[in-house]
């Protein structure tokens, strides 16, 4: 676990309320079909061996069945078999400081989202959690190489639905204005990928194309000094879950704050328009 001392053994619990909270594995069953597919992939990430998790979703739920409510003082008085307390030498609760967005807003959708910061001044930590998750499934931690050629790399269809973009446009005009001594290019659709392998690509890009998403993870892989363009639908907005047409940069709290790499916010209504290309020129993708 990431800066955990391994000297003192884990007692892990997840806490399941009787009323599962919403979108998460609990929620409903092809959720926890889901949720256990995605651990498989990603656990290495955190140095755990993903054969931990049993070979059923059901396993999600727990390793051990015990009780963990919140109880009055008066019921424990009555009833001497109830536990007053959870006793431990060492112990953590909580969801932790390291999470996209916190516990106060969303992704992005709102225009709440904007006005309070989560990951404000956690760069470095950022950048540790990085180098801790390539370390655990050996991939090398190298500086980027400025010699060329560049790698520029394409993220396409990495997100669902509006997002879904291929980057044709992009792609043909990156191979049109440079030369295979200048620029490498590499077009992949990560989901196809193994963890691994996309950490490996990430890790050795000059330049990140992706749509905002859960997709765009991926990119927090980058090495120091590289940039990150992140394509986000300008009018996708919500307020109250109903449609805004406000932009939606997802994640953006994380992104902002990852100080490794430099961050370039692009709308799709911009992307998705040929004739206006050139105007990427002056955010340096084009020259």
């Amino acid at each position: 676990m990431f800066r955990h001392d391994k000297s003192k053994k884990l007692f892990l619990m997840r806490f399941i309320p009787e009323i599962p909270l919403w979108a998460t594995c609990d929620s409903k069953d092809f959720r926890k079909k889901r949720c256990f597919n995605m651990l498989q992939k990603f656990l290495p990430l955190m140095g755990i061996d993903p054969d931990s998790l049993g070979t059923s979703p059901d396993s999600l739920i727990s390793f051990e069945n015990f009780q963990l409510n919140v109880t009055k003082e008066k019921q424990v008085e009555k009833n001497s078999n109830i536990p007053k307390y959870v006793c431990a030498k060492f112990g953590a609760a909580g969801l932790g400081a390291l999470t996209d967005h916190g516990t106060k807003k969303i992704h992005g959708w709102e225009e709440n989202d904007y006005k309070i910061t989560q990951n404000h001044g956690r760069g470095a930590m950022l950048y540790a959690f990085r180098n801790f998750m390539m370390k655990n499934v050996g991939v090398p931690l190298k500086e980027l190489d400025t010699s060329g050629p560049h790698k520029i790399t394409f993220s396409v269809f990495s997100a669902t639905r509006s997002r879904a973009k291929g980057f044709e446009h992009q792609i043909e005009e990156v191979k049109n204005r440079f030369s295979s001594d200048e620029v490498e290019v590499g077009v992949y659709q990560m989901h196809e990928l193994s963890a691994k392998e996309q950490i490996r690509i990430a890790s050795e890009s000059a330049i990140y194309i992706t749509s905002v998403g859960g997709g765009s993870f991926t990119a927090s892989f980058l090495p120091f000094g590289s940039s990150v363009f992140l394509y986000y639908d300008d009018v996708g907005g919500l307020n109250k879950s109903k449609p805004s047409n406000k932009p939606a940069r997802l994640d953006w709290d994380i992104f902002n704050n990852d100080s490794h790499f430099r961050v370039h916010w692009l709308p799709m209504g911009m992307r998705s328009s040929k004739e206006r290309m050139d105007s990427q020129k002056k955010f340096g993708f084009i020259s």
